[in-house]
Protein backbone atom coordinates (compact mmCIF):
# COMPACT_ATOMS: atom_id res chain seq x y z
CA UNK A 1 0.00 0.00 0.00
CA UNK A 2 1.54 3.15 -0.63
CA UNK A 3 1.20 6.44 1.52
CA UNK A 4 1.95 8.88 -1.24
CA UNK A 5 -0.87 10.97 -3.06
CA UNK A 6 -2.45 9.96 -6.57
CA UNK A 7 -0.69 13.33 -8.44
CA UNK A 8 2.71 13.07 -8.74
CA UNK A 9 3.80 15.47 -6.72
CA UNK A 10 5.27 13.45 -4.17
CA UNK A 11 3.55 14.38 -1.03
CA UNK A 12 2.28 11.52 1.39
CA UNK A 13 -1.38 11.46 1.89
CA UNK A 14 -2.34 11.46 5.72
CA UNK A 15 -5.17 8.67 5.22
CA UNK A 16 -3.43 6.63 3.77
CA UNK A 17 -0.91 6.72 6.23
CA UNK A 18 -2.88 6.69 8.62
CA UNK A 19 -4.66 3.29 7.40
CA UNK A 20 -1.10 1.49 6.88
CA UNK A 21 0.23 2.71 10.44
CA UNK A 22 -2.97 1.02 11.51
CA UNK A 23 -2.37 -2.02 9.86
CA UNK A 24 1.16 -2.40 10.80
CA UNK A 25 -0.18 -1.78 14.61
CA UNK A 26 -2.50 -4.47 13.68
CA UNK A 27 0.06 -7.44 12.61
CA UNK A 28 2.52 -6.70 15.38
CA UNK A 29 -0.26 -7.01 17.80
CA UNK A 30 -1.39 -10.64 16.00
CA UNK A 31 2.33 -11.33 16.16
CA UNK A 32 2.62 -10.88 19.69
CA UNK A 33 -0.64 -12.43 20.70
CA UNK A 34 0.80 -15.69 18.59
CA UNK A 35 4.14 -15.58 20.40
CA UNK A 36 2.40 -15.22 23.74
CA UNK A 37 -0.18 -18.01 23.27
CA UNK A 38 3.16 -20.06 22.04
CA UNK A 39 5.37 -19.71 24.99
CA UNK A 40 2.24 -19.89 27.18
CA UNK A 41 1.37 -23.60 25.66
CA UNK A 42 4.81 -24.34 25.64
CA UNK A 43 5.56 -23.84 29.25
CA UNK A 44 2.40 -25.69 29.85
CA UNK A 45 3.92 -28.85 28.05
CA UNK A 46 7.43 -28.15 30.09
CA UNK A 47 5.29 -28.28 33.37
CA UNK A 48 3.37 -31.40 32.53
CA UNK A 49 6.23 -33.27 31.36
CA UNK A 50 7.87 -32.35 34.99
CA UNK A 51 4.43 -33.10 37.06
CA UNK A 52 4.60 -36.76 34.91
CA UNK A 53 7.81 -37.41 35.97
CA UNK A 54 7.64 -35.92 39.92
CA UNK A 55 4.48 -38.45 40.32
CA UNK A 56 6.67 -41.23 41.16
CA UNK A 57 4.76 -44.06 42.78
CA UNK A 58 4.66 -43.93 46.49
CA UNK A 59 7.50 -45.12 48.50
CA UNK A 60 7.09 -48.48 50.56
CA UNK A 61 8.10 -48.74 54.38
CA UNK A 62 11.10 -50.50 54.75
CA UNK A 63 11.14 -53.05 57.52
CA UNK A 64 12.58 -52.33 60.39
CA UNK A 65 16.41 -53.52 60.53
CA UNK A 66 17.03 -53.79 64.63
CA UNK A 67 15.40 -56.30 65.85
CA UNK A 68 13.07 -55.17 68.85
CA UNK A 69 14.40 -56.65 72.69
CA UNK A 70 13.03 -57.36 75.22
CA UNK A 71 14.31 -57.55 79.15
CA UNK A 72 14.13 -61.01 80.49
CA UNK A 73 12.23 -60.40 84.05
CA UNK A 74 13.98 -63.53 85.70
CA UNK A 75 17.90 -62.84 84.00
CA UNK A 76 17.50 -59.08 83.57
CA UNK A 77 19.49 -58.98 80.58
CA UNK A 78 18.30 -57.78 76.94
CA UNK A 79 16.78 -60.35 75.01
CA UNK A 80 15.24 -60.63 71.19
CA UNK A 81 11.55 -60.05 71.47
CA UNK A 82 9.62 -62.84 69.69
CA UNK A 83 6.34 -62.36 67.90
CA UNK A 84 4.39 -63.97 70.92
CA UNK A 85 5.73 -61.14 73.38
CA UNK A 86 4.06 -58.70 71.62
CA UNK A 87 0.86 -56.41 72.59
CA UNK A 88 -1.06 -57.24 69.09
CA UNK A 89 -0.06 -61.41 69.63
CA UNK A 90 -1.42 -61.05 73.70
CA UNK A 91 -4.50 -58.91 72.80
CA UNK A 92 -6.31 -60.72 69.57
CA UNK A 93 -4.46 -64.38 69.68
CA UNK A 94 -3.17 -65.33 73.00
CA UNK A 95 -6.99 -63.75 75.06
CA UNK A 96 -9.02 -61.99 72.76
CA UNK A 97 -12.04 -60.56 74.59
CA UNK A 98 -14.82 -62.31 73.45
CA UNK A 99 -17.57 -61.50 75.88
CA UNK A 100 -16.93 -57.39 74.46
CA UNK A 101 -19.11 -56.40 71.58
CA UNK A 102 -16.55 -52.93 71.04
CA UNK A 103 -13.82 -55.35 70.61
CA UNK A 104 -15.94 -57.43 68.19
CA UNK A 105 -16.80 -54.55 66.08
CA UNK A 106 -12.92 -53.47 66.11
CA UNK A 107 -11.75 -56.41 65.32
CA UNK A 108 -14.11 -57.64 62.45
CA UNK A 109 -12.92 -53.35 60.78
CA UNK A 110 -9.45 -54.28 61.16
CA UNK A 111 -9.02 -57.80 59.57
CA UNK A 112 -11.92 -58.10 57.19
CA UNK A 113 -11.63 -61.00 54.06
Amino acid sequence: MQCFDDADEGRIDPMKYLLYVMSQHRELEERDNLIIIAACEAAAAAEAKSDEASAAPPRKRARRREPQVLREETIGEMQQMKYTDTYWYKNYVQSPNLTNNKFKKKFRRRFRC
